[in-house]
């Protein structure tokens, strides 16, 4: 008719595709409820095994500070019998953790506020 539109021409390859794509899903899927079929399997003849691991020596674990994650973590090892070496920059350990020992009798402190009017 004229003035009348045609409508498009399906796309046949994408079609086949989209339905091939589909046939093989649902042929997969029923392969697994199909108590009576077994799975896919893989031949024993081609399947590789892995190369040897290679010798690794034991060799002790750096630490690098004796902050609290550091010394746990040599706690950790040392329950596990793993040799480690633990380095700190500083003369002591604990990391930013400080013992602070207030003086007898000194009144009230605040901890958290510098004293900016003084």
């Amino acid at each position: 008719m004229k003035g009348e539109i045609p409508s498009p021409v399906p796309d046949t390859s994408s079609q086949a595709l989209a339905q091939t794509g589909k046939d093989a899903v649902e042929q997969f899927i029923n392969i697994y409820r199909d108590p009576t079929q077994p799975g896919p399997t893989i031949d024993p003849g081609l399947i590789i095994p892995p190369p040897a691991r290679p010798y690794i020596p034991q060799l002790p674990v750096c630490i690098i500070g004796a902050g609290v994650s550091g010394l746990y973590i040599a706690m950790m090892l040392d329950s596990l019998g793993i040799k480690y070496e633990l380095m700190e920059g500083s003369g002591r350990t604990g990391g930013r953790l400080y013992t602070h020992n207030f003086p007898k009798n000194a009144g009230k402190y605040q901890y958290y506020v510098s004293n900016i009017f003084d």
